[in-house]
């Protein structure tokens, strides 16, 4: 099997991940209970990927455009240390995330 050389170097340059949450790590759906509070379902299985990637020394991050008591609950509870919700300039919060972080916009997945 041959390895393309270009994308290794690109993914052992990654030090940040930037994740969106309704779709990426949740199902997409909109769940609401009696009193009308936002309800969202996990997969553990994303929460073990973050883990492994947090043990990697990558720096998970979360920006979402809607506000979530459940995805700051998620997030507190990975040790996810930049959460970032009510976002409508993504692009603007990871150029922020990555001067926080000091890192160049390159070592970043999104």
């Amino acid at each position: 099997m041959q390895v393309d050389t270009d994308l290794t170097q690109r993914l052992q340059a990654i030090r940040a991940i930037a994740l969106d949450v309704d779709g990426v790590l949740t199902d997409g759906k909109l769940y609401f209970d009696a009193e009308g509070r936002e309800l969202k379902a996990f997969n553990s299985r994303d929460g073990h990927g973050i883990k492994l990637a947090q043990a990697a020394g990558i720096e998970v991050t979360i920006i979402s455009g809607r506000r979530s008591a459940a995805v700051e609950a998620r997030a507190h509870n990975l040790g996810i240390r930049h959460c970032i919700l009510g976002c409508h300039t993504k692009g603007e919060a990871i150029e922020e995330l990555a001067n926080t972080l000091n890192l160049p916009l390159c070592a970043f997945a999104v």
